[in-house]
């Protein structure tokens, strides 16, 4: 769901603009980094996600940290995964339920043919300090006998979704938050991030080329494999 300038990661569904002056940074910001390909030839995204705060919840807030792939030619279709609390129906994970408790919940969401779905799928699961894993890829699915992209999150495979598309023009990471009184402080490290290639059996170095964040925010990238994404100071 995070959305670049000029290229809609949620068709319709939840639109968030960019555009500092149209929408008031204290309603919707995000910041994300991301490796975008001339083709759509990713079919693979992997690394950990270092959770640093936790943020009391507060009714009709959204805090959300996503991974997400733009499967096939930019702003049509997208796959995420990722860790939530607070708004899930108001916020930008629409369709998935509000979670006011005190933890991150992992949860599922995309649109594929204009159709968009959003899953929670671990309840409660991360605290500040964590660094789960997290994947997504294109690959044999054998519920479905058929290949799919699956989405990982901690280990566990959370969904076998089919798609037209086989591989991704973007791979991307980052912070959503969305509400009226937010507490931003919801910071970010991301570490051992790779892409895989449609025209390569490699994992290679996720290299970030295209970075975006609201006022309030930084991304630091860190390296060809670690992004910070935060509100200064880092915690």
């Amino acid at each position: 769901m995070i959305q670049w300038i000029g290229v809609s990661w949620r068709v319709a569904a939840v639109a968030l603009l960019l555009v500092a002056t149209a929408v008031s940074t204290a309603e919707a910001e995000e910041a994300a980094t991301s490796r975008l390909l001339g083709s759509a030839d990713i079919d693979g995204f992997r690394g950990r996600q270092g959770i640093r705060t936790n943020p009391s919840t507060v009714n009709g807030i959204s805090f959300v940290h996503p991974v997400q792939a733009d499967v096939g030619s930019l702003g049509l279709s997208f796959l995420a995964v990722g860790t939530y609390k607070g708004a899930g129906t108001s916020g930008h994970v629409q369709d998935c339920p509000d979670d006011y408790t005190g933890s991150w919940s992992v949860y599922v969401d995309g649109e594929i043919g204009g159709v968009y779905f959003c899953d929670k799928v671990l309840d409660s699961a991360y605290n500040a300090g964590t660094n789960p894993k997290f994947q997504i890829e294109y690959t044999f699915c054998p519920s479905a006998s058929a290949n799919r992209w699956h989405l990982y999150f901690g280990g566990t495979l959370w969904r076998c979704q089919n798609s037209g598309a086989v591989g991704a023009t973007r791979a991307a990471a980052g912070l959503e938050t969305k509400g009226t009184t937010v507490d931003r402080n919801i910071d970010v490290k991301y570490t051992e991030l790779n892409i895989n290639r449609r025209d390569g059996l490699a994992w290679l170095n996720f290299s970030a080329n295209d970075n975006i964040a609201d006022p309030n925010y930084t991304v630091n990238v860190v390296s060809n494999t670690a992004v910070n994404v935060f509100l200064a100071p880092l915690d």
